[in-house]
């Protein structure tokens, strides 16, 4: 048994020491195709999960030196940054603010960690894997500054929640420093004012995103904007309407898990810019999430659109589906 121990490769003991540490309800950035990320937020915000990962992180670090090496590396998996008026002296809160070179002083420039925010930062080779930001300041938005600058390196989940008056800097901010945010895979952006070609931006940026939430703020009406994400499993789009968009220049073909927005006045138009999205891109779809939907009846070409849809999220209270043919996969509602 230690023979076979000793030969292993270094790579695979890298990934069962990674598994054993990486609670993955709390940190994947994709699900299986029969359920969404956003519907499970539960399971990837539990505590108590994350916090059993930890005692495993921190027995790990006990074995000897590469493994504690490696353990602090990897201590900043999950990282939370929503500060409350009241003081918290947490240890999350202490994690995030370690992460984030909170008590650093700020950078001037890309370049700033050079001087002594990076003397700081330096002491640990550790870096957030995923982190929640909220945006509700100029300090907030220094601190995210500085983080995408120097400590993002790592970074395959980001999730900005902020103030509207904060949403274009905050944009501008991660497509023009993108080359900093290699790895970045799930990309999720909350209550942000979009101008201009923000899909075609963000598909320029961020071309090997499997996961993306616009939720809230506004949307412009732009027929020359496009979304290129040939790698996209998950989008939601949380707006009033998608019209505006056009679906017809999109190019998502791993597809699989859906939230689009139906009102009353798109009821029977299959011409409507959301059921032209569903012609076009649920072919594959296994999940399929209707909001902002009001006395809407779906059209029947719903099932023809989305042949491979298994579950289905919306308030049937006001929503209507056509009858569902006999062989059509569809079971959970």
């Amino acid at each position: 048994m230690s023979d076979s121990r000793s030969i292993l490769p270094g790579e695979i003991w890298y990934q069962i020491l990674l598994c054993a540490i990486d609670a993955p309800w709390v940190l994947d950035t994709t699900v299986p195709a029969e359920g969404c990320f956003w519907h499970q937020q539960d399971k990837y915000h539990n505590e108590a999960t994350y916090n059993l990962a930890e005692i495993y992180r921190r027995n790990i670090r006990l074995v000897c030196r590469a493994w504690r090496d490696f353990a602090d590396e990897h201590r900043f998996r999950w990282i939370t940054w929503d500060p409350k008026p009241i003081e918290d002296t947490s240890r999350r809160t202490r994690d995030a603010e370690e992460a984030l070179g909170v008590h650093a002083p700020p950078c001037l420039s890309p370049g700033g960690w050079a001087v002594a925010a990076s003397r700081s930062m330096r002491r640990t080779a550790a870096r957030p894997l995923r982190i929640l930001i909220s945006v509700k300041n100029n300090r907030d938005l220094g601190i995210l500054r500085d983080a995408v600058y120097f400590s993002f390196g790592k970074l395959t989940t980001l999730f900005i929640n902020c103030r509207a008056n904060y949403g274009t800097p905050i944009f501008d901010l991660l497509i023009q420093n993108s080359p900093l945010l290699p790895c970045v895979r799930c990309l999720m952006l909350k209550h942000l004012d979009f101008t201009g070609t923000p899909l075609a931006y963000i598909s320029t940026a961020f071309p090997k995103l499997t996961g993306m939430t616009l939720e809230g703020g506004t949307f412009p009406h732009n027929p020359e904007d496009y979304l290129i994400l040939p790698q996209a499993e998950s989008l939601y789009f949380d707006f009033e309407t998608m019209d505006g968009m056009t679906c017809s220049n999109w190019r998502v073909p791993s597809l699989l898990r859906l939230s689009v927005p139906i009102l009353w006045n798109d009821n029977g138009q299959e011409d409507a810019e959301v059921f032209t999205c569903l012609r076009l891109h649920g072919s594959n779809l296994r999940f399929l999430h209707v909001n902002y939907a009001e006395n809407v009846k779906l059209p029947a070409s719903i099932w023809k659109w989305c042949p491979k849809v298994t579950e289905i999220v919306t308030s049937f209270s006001v929503v209507s589906l056509p009858p569902i043919p006999s062989d059509h996969p569809v079971q959970y509602f």
